[in-house]
């Protein structure tokens, strides 16, 4: 068996994004931790657009997700 261990994953997706795209790529991660082996456990925590300190790729906002997961 192996060792499963805790993990919080924040993700930043592109803030030039509708909102709706912005959270279908939440399921894009969360499949892409599934097929790597791991699983996000409780619900997501989206917390919608937000502005940047400092440009992050040219980008001046970006969309953040917090999830739980075990890989």
């Amino acid at each position: 068996t192996r060792l499963m261990r805790a993990y919080e994953l924040m993700a930043i997706i592109d803030g030039s994004l509708e909102e709706p795209d912005a959270q279908a790529w939440q399921k894009t991660i969360t499949d892409g931790i599934a097929n790597a082996g791991g699983s996000v456990h409780g619900k997501p925590d989206w917390w919608g657009k937000r502005r940047f300190a400092y440009p992050i790729n040219k980008k001046e906002e970006g969309y953040y997700v917090v999830l739980e997961l075990l890989a």
